[in-house]
């Protein structure tokens, strides 16, 4: 099946699939306009080459086959020094902020793209080893999807909800699912996105402090793409009408305190890691990289 390529002004109209989303998105107007910029346009800054490019994934990518390997090849093929850092997807935000600063570099300058949770784990790392070396080297961060709130699947999956039905089939459903992910020693991370685990955290995130350019794309969906990472359904279940991007609340996804904010429609929550339904990752990253470039 052939799909429609995605473009940022692809889908825009967020009150007509989700009525009850609450967000200006005019506030973001100006970044909006920036990143379409960059995405038409291909031309990445030459200056970007001083850079190693180092991706920080995200939440259950270990079981995703060729997580982030088109952005990966995508971005080498400009001539760009791009590797994956050796943490955990399924690791909590601690054991990952430890094996962050462990890896990263303290003599190469570098930038950041964190999908998902890898967010959560580098703003760890930032608070708790403040004085970390690897960090005076850090020129950029972008983060996609990277959450404030708890997933409303883990969740539910974990018990801290009531479960949206509770016929046999649906709770043998959810209690394979979470099987699953405790047997590919997914927990920790699991417990992190949940209620209980962002609330033990947040004084954390609030606190980490940046001492670079921070660019933060927060998605809204109307399908989903990967299997594994994409629960519409759930969701749209336990709070009709509000926009999501298949894994988190679009409103949980902002991070403007902080940094630079994007909100962008038709991206599902796998999608930047896994391409899929007509999205390229590369170049959606590239125009995220331009971005922190246009700000050094």
């Amino acid at each position: 099946m052939t799909y429609q390529l995605w473009h940022p002004t692809q889908l825009t109209d967020i009150e007509k699939y989700y009525p009850n989303t609450t967000l200006d998105c005019t506030v973001y107007n100006d970044a909006f306009e920036e990143y379409t910029d960059a995405f038409e346009k291909k031309q990445l800054d030459p200056r970007i080459k001083q850079f190693k490019i180092i991706i920080v994934r995200g939440f259950l990518s270990a079981l995703m086959p060729g997580y982030m390997s088109k952005p990966i090849k995508y971005l080498r093929n400009l001539g760009l020094h791009v590797v994956m850092a050796p943490i955990r997807s399924g690791g909590s935000v601690l054991t990952n902020a430890s094996l962050l600063v462990n890896y990263l570099p303290c003599d190469q300058n570098y930038m950041l793209l964190c999908h998902s949770k890898g967010g959560l784990d580098l703003l760890s790392a930032l608070k708790l080893f403040p004085g970390a070396p690897c960090f005076r080297c850090l020129k950029g961060i972008a983060f996609s999807q990277t959450t404030t709130g708890a997933s409303a699947v883990m969740n539910e999956l974990s018990g801290f909800i009531p479960l949206q039905s509770s016929t046999l089939c649906y709770r043998f459903k959810n209690k394979v699912m979470m099987t699953g992910i405790k047997s590919s020693f997914h927990g920790p991370a699991a417990y992190d996105l949940t209620t209980p685990g962002i609330e033990k955290n947040r004084q954390i995130y609030r606190e980490a402090n940046l001492s670079c350019p921070l660019v933060s794309v927060a998605s809204w969906s109307i399908k989903p793409s990967s299997w594994v990472d994409s629960y519409h359904q759930r969701l749209n279940h336990f709070n009709p009408g509000v926009a999501h991007d298949g894994q988190f609340y679009l409103t949980d996804q902002l991070w403007a305190d902080k940094g630079v904010q994007l909100v962008l429609g038709g991206i599902d929550h796998a999608q930047p890691g896994m391409g899929e339904l007509g999205f390229d990752p590369g170049l959606f990253w590239e125009a995220l990289l331009q971005m922190l470039i246009n700000r050094l």
